[in-house]
């Protein structure tokens, strides 16, 4: 079944959906997909920017506990 197949027998595509979940949103659900967001690249910069400050702790802890498993299995081994 063709993407458009199923939009034409989707009641939620058709915005004629009685579920509470569909009956809660504001907006119609086609508006949300054909939604398209325009950033400048100095915007993109300081969104990319933004997210790294966020992740980058979270990523150096993970890469602190990799590290560590590794000695760990590097001394049961032998290697180190």
């Amino acid at each position: 079944m063709s993407e458009e197949a199923i939009e034409e027998a989707c009641l939620v595509c058709l915005n004629n959906c009685n579920c509470k979940r569909c009956m809660r949103l504001d907006g119609p659900i086609r508006h949300l997909k054909n939604l398209e967001l325009k950033f400048t690249k100095e915007e993109k910069v300081q969104y990319s920017k933004f997210i790294l400050q966020l992740l980058l702790p979270s990523l150096k802890k993970f890469n602190a506990e990799q590290s560590g498993k590794k000695n760990v299995e590097a001394e049961i081994k032998g290697i180190s």
